[in-house]
């Protein structure tokens, strides 16, 4: 599994559309299922979570109403012959941008995440 295969990554947050990619990983502590086809949506969520890898696994036809994430830059691709996982990752700045936010709208970013967590499926 290309994730497994990075080391650096093992300790970062991720959000998937199917949870099998973080077991699969070993990162299913740090993870978060977003199952709905709104990836806009799944995009606001891992961003209110201060999810640094957003991973969407979908079909070889589908590929294509995958958004540009205006937050994430996609760094791998893997496909297969029915189906493609795209990893995404946080761009810097947005990181940054997005911690100043929540702390000026007197949010901890802690807080966020743990109630992010309250919509993970068992």
């Amino acid at each position: 599994h290309w994730l497994k295969a990075h080391p650096e990554l093992h300790e970062v947050k991720i959000i998937t559309n199917d949870e099998r990619i973080a077991y699969y990983a070993g990162l299913e502590d740090n993870s978060l299922t977003h199952t709905e086809q709104d990836y806009l949506g799944m995009e606001q969520r891992a961003l209110q979570g201060e999810i640094e890898l957003l991973v969407i696994r979908v079909s070889s036809e589908l590929k294509s109403v995958i958004p540009t994430f205006a937050s994430y830059e996609l760094i791998e691709e893997i496909s297969s012959e029915k189906n493609v996982v795209l990893v995404h990752r946080r761009h810097r700045k947005n990181a940054v941008r997005y911690a100043e936010n929540t702390e000026s709208a007197g949010l901890s970013q802690g807080v966020i995440f743990k109630e992010s967590l309250l919509d993970r499926r068992s």
